[in-house]
């Protein structure tokens, strides 16, 4: 059985890997660090202090690939305790946004 440090770091990877508004390159800037870490980065970005995780430059746009991508927002203070809650709301995301889909069919 792993030892508690290696099942953390393998839930906060969890938590990245469900996260497809990261590319590849970002995705291995933030794999030793949890959302609420990387995600202060991201904030020093869109305040024009750094370019650390591609081209997400304004508040907007993160927020439009935040839901773009079914994240929920609070996501950004999260840690590895929290990814089952994640998990509970990007599901209700997801379905919502499958919803609204099929019901905008014509």
């Amino acid at each position: 059985m792993p030892d508690t440090e290696t099942m953390n770091r393998a839930v906060e990877n969890m938590v990245r890997d469900a996260i497809a508004c990261t590319g590849s390159e970002i995705n291995i800037n933030i794999k030793d660090k949890a959302p609420c870490e990387y995600m202060d980065r991201m904030k020093q970005q869109i305040d024009g202090n750094g370019s650390f995780y591609g081209g997400i430059v304004s508040m907007d746009d993160l927020q439009a690939n935040l839901e773009e991508n079914c994240i929920p927002e609070c996501f950004r203070d999260m840690d590895v305790n929290d990814y089952k809650a994640f998990l509970a709301m990007r599901r209700k995301m997801i379905a919502q946004y499958i919803r609204n889909y099929y019901e905008n069919l014509e």
